[in-house]
């Protein structure tokens, strides 16, 4: 069973091509997430999970201070160099659960594809702590609905040769439904809004290789035992017609901190 430290390290180890290979935030999304995050020009947001900073960059066009948090030292370290730019961005290697800063709060607490690794009731709590007076807290998960398409079908027997066991580790359709349950029951934060928005993306045979380098079970194959997944999974796309597009519906749940 790979835990989270091995989870994390695989991304670690596959920052550039992360950064490079994994899909940045569509533009409705973050015009949604900007109008609800209705920030003024004093407002500050803490990003959580920030990896190679995708979002950071998105958000920091913003021009608010953006304070970003990131375990993983290579991710991390790439995000610094992404972020030079702007001055206003801060990026932070720490777990978001040991991070320790008592006395910052923040107008925007996003997380996008990372609070699924945080312990989640410790997680709800210390955002709730870190937000200002009716500050907001946003979770962004992007969803794969690709299931029903030929393509996946036709990987299922190589995922099913290559992954016999299931891994424990929930799919993301199920961490975001379950978030939704945990902080509408929280008394923390008032109503949770859900906004979903369905999108795709085409990849080339190379790209999509990237892309999979990215995934945490495939990157924690052997390296000659990923060497010839990568190569079926190859030979598949080119028999597709050299190009594999997967279907996404984005979930962003939204709520505000409770007033005392």
């Amino acid at each position: 069973m790979l835990d989270k430290q091995t989870f994390t390290s695989v991304f670690d180890k596959n920052a550039q091509a992360y950064h490079k290979y994994r899909p940045k935030c569509p533009v409705h999304i973050l015009d949604r997430l900007r109008l609800v995050a209705d920030l003024t020009s004093e407002s500050s947001i803490l990003e959580i999970g920030c990896g190679t900073g995708q979002l950071t960059l998105d958000l920091a066009k913003w021009q608010h201070p953006i304070v970003a948090i990131e375990k993983g030292a290579q991710l991390a370290a790439l995000a610094k160099v992404n972020a030079r730019p702007y001055p206003k961005v801060q990026v932070i290697t720490a777990d978001f659960e040991e991070w320790v800063d008592e006395d910052q709060k923040f107008d925007l607490a996003v997380a996008c594809q990372s609070f699924h690794w945080i312990q989640a009731d410790l997680g709800i709590q210390k955002v709730h702590h870190h937000l200002s007076s009716k500050g907001k807290f946003v979770l962004i998960w992007h969803l794969d609905t690709s299931q029903n398409t030929p393509f996946w079908q036709q990987t299922s027997p190589i995922y099913q040769s290559f992954f016999p066991r299931k891994s424990s580790h929930q799919p993301l359709t199920s961490q975001a439904d379950k978030f939704q349950r945990l902080l509408a029951d929280s008394k923390l934060f008032g109503e949770v809004q859900r906004y979903e928005y369905p999108w795709e993306i085409t990849y080339n045979r190379a790209e999509y290789i990237g892309l999979l380098s990215t995934f945490s079970l495939q990157g924690s194959l052997p390296p000659l035992v990923k060497q010839e997944f990568f190569q079926q999974i190859s030979s598949l796309i080119e028999k597709s017609g050299g190009s594999v597009t997967r279907y996404q519906n984005s979930v962003m749940l939204v709520v505000e901190k409770a007033v005392a």
